[in-house]
């Protein structure tokens, strides 16, 4: 009975993580694929988390990511290996392995400000993440029908590709103030990935699913006054 049980429940967080997927891929496959950009993060909770979000460097410790995963802001890890057969995640090695600095970090409110701002301590051996991995260009400027990527750490239905790094890539199709609207795919764990624009520039941050209504969404850095203020800061302090 306990088996049952369980494999019923499996099912049951299953069916929810494809519906999910559904409402964020935006069309009948998913067109992302496999990345290795060594500037992006996974992050999560612990070294026992299953999966968490994104955050993209912009200086030697600076990492830029999304508000709503303020709860992972624990753990980075970089150049992660493929997930296990069974979807569940393997860890980065130690030396890719760094710490947030809890007292560095700024949220935005939310919503068009549903961004964060944080540092990363040194790693085991002594050195920041920029400083192996390098680290992008902010960039102010973004307009309809700029060619963008966007690379994260999302779920998959491939089970190996679940929660490592996958890019896809398309156009901004429309802006609202500080909301870019694209047609790319993105899955739970893309959550402050970064939208890096023709001239590999980061112009923006992904914080929110639709893509199953018209189109998925993110923030655009120069549109926003109070994020330019703490990427300053961050980098200045």
């Amino acid at each position: 009975m306990k088996f049952y049980l369980l494999f019923f429940i499996s099912l049951l967080f299953y069916a929810h993580n494809i519906g999910a997927m559904s409402k964020t891929l935006c069309g009948a496959t998913d067109d992302r694929i496999l990345w290795n950009d060594l500037k992006i993060a996974r992050v999560h909770n612990g070294i026992l988390g299953k999966h968490g979000c994104t955050a993209t460097l912009f200086s030697d410790r600076c990492l830029i990511a999304a508000s709503h995963c303020e709860n992972f802001f624990q753990v980075l890890e970089f150049n992660v290996p493929l997930s296990n057969p069974d979807g569940s995640i393997n860890h980065a090695k130690e030396e890719d392995t760094f710490y947030i600095d809890s007292s560095s970090i700024m949220l935005g409110s939310g919503g068009t400000n549903d961004w964060a701002v944080m540092k990363a301590y040194q790693n085991s051996k002594g050195f920041y993440p920029g400083e192996i991995y390098g680290y992008y260009p902010i960039g102010f400027n973004v307009n309809v029908n700029d060619s963008i990527t966007i690379a994260g750490y999302g779920q998959s239905r491939h089970k190996e590709y679940n929660n490592v790094l996958k890019v896809s890539d398309g156009i901004i199709g429309k802006i609202s103030n500080s909301r870019l609207y694209y047609a790319i795919d993105t899955t739970s764990g893309d959550s402050g990935a970064p939208i890096i624009n023709q001239n590999n520039e980061l112009v923006g941050i992904h914080t929110l699913g639709g893509c199953n209504n018209d189109y998925n969404k993110g923030i655009s850095i120069g549109a926003n006054p109070e994020l330019i203020e703490a990427i300053s800061k961050c980098v200045s302090e």
